[in-house]
């Protein structure tokens, strides 16, 4: 059970010594905003913004679990500047579009030069439809020394030897915060049943949520925002407002987008929302032949979401969220909040496993 894992005590060193010889170091180079979601969410720990002679860097270090963690992000690191007496890292790509793919390769293709490196390990926003074909001459090649690969989305490659799957956690990339649950109000009644704010596109089940929503006055009792382009960052306006709506909804909705997995759904868990989460494979290539699929990862950690196959079971599910209790609500939003917690600690805790299994 994921709540019976713990972390060990922290051990803070803010000045990371690579020269110490009896620790065993990594450095983390997080070239993609999933990085922030691993070493400040996951790992849980901070990160000092500066301006050095690299230029604006995002810096964070400490010992856990026996082994020295150094993060390093922002546009400051670069190629030039970094790996020259590097032998274990841990590099973070997005692999989502062309563009970011064409980046992530040329990261891959600086490590053979690398003459100290004897180990690598990737995490990876994947493609949302699980073409990460690309990927796999950098892993079979051991000029680029990778051992292990953390995948976003349900890649059919993961098999828990040499992929694993990750979490897409929140939108970092849109500011959204790190939340404690101590700051999270689980006792006050919450104003909307559910909420839904989001990019419907053509030919989606977020039209039949919309048709839903329309059909059966759930404006009344649920917030909704349903519009028609994607943007792709947040005012500081729409992100409080999103917040806000999250921290006053007892659920919310998380309609399939080009992938299943949807950001969503951690930031729900992380401000006491419960996710409805469309349990349906989004087309493309992700797997499917599994019985936990999607988010094998999340049914495997007993995730407390409730999980539909179509919105026709919405109105249903908004009758027994109106008569439910709000002593049942607050109970529910308690374990939610200690669910996400634990889930974040078995994460970290397996993460780092794997990497001393493989690294030393």
């Amino acid at each position: 059970m994921i709540h019976e894992i713990r972390l060990k005590r922290k051990q803070t060193i803010p000045n990371f010594d690579k020269t110490n010889k009896t620790l065993r170091s990594v450095e983390i180079w997080g070239k993609a905003a999933i990085g922030e979601y691993l070493w400040r969410h996951v790992f849980n720990e901070t990160i000092i913004n500066k301006i050095d002679e690299r230029g604006a860097v995002s810096v964070g270090t400490d010992i856990i679990n026996d082994v020295g963690f150094k993060f390093l992000s922002g546009p400051g690191i670069i190629q030039q500047n970094s790996g020259k007496d590097s032998e274990n890292v841990i590099l973070i790509l997005n692999g989502r579009s062309s563009d970011k793919i064409k980046f992530a390769k040329t990261w891959l293709e600086h490590l053979p030069s690398l003459k100290k490196l004897r180990n690598v390990a990737l995490v990876m926003l994947g493609n949302e439809r699980c073409d990460n074909k690309w990927i796999d001459p950098y892993v079979n090649d051991n000029r680029y020394k990778v051992r292990i690969v953390h995948l976003v989305y349900d890649d059919p490659r993961i098999d828990q030897q040499k992929f694993y799957q990750w979490p897409l956690g929140v939108a970092t990339y849109r500011g959204f915060p790190l939340v404690s649950s101590m700051e999270v109000d689980i006792t006050s009644q919450r104003r909307y049943i559910c909420n839904f704010l989001g990019t419907v596109y053509n030919n989606s089940t977020r039209q039949k949520l919309q048709e839903i929503f329309l059909k059966n006055s759930l404006g009344d009792i649920c917030y909704s925002n349903f519009r028609p382009r994607w943007l792709s960052m947040e005012t500081k306006a729409s992100s409080l407002l999103y917040q806000k709506v999250l921290r006053q909804s007892d659920i919310t909705l998380c309609p399939i987008g080009f992938n299943s997995e949807t950001y969503r759904i951690y930031e729900a868990c992380s401000l006491g929302s419960i996710p409805v989460i469309e349990d349906v494979v989004a087309p493309g290539n992700c797997d499917s032949s599994l019985s936990s699929s999607p988010f094998r990862l999340l049914k495997k950690l007993k995730a407390p979401f409730i999980f539909i196959k179509d919105w026709s079971e919405l109105p249903a599910i908004i009758r027994k969220e109106s008569a439910m209790s709000e002593n049942d609500k607050i109970i529910r939003r308690k374990l939610l909040l200690h669910w996400y917690h634990s889930f974040k600690i078995y994460l970290r805790n397996h993460y780092i496993k794997t990497i001393k299994e493989n690294f030393f």
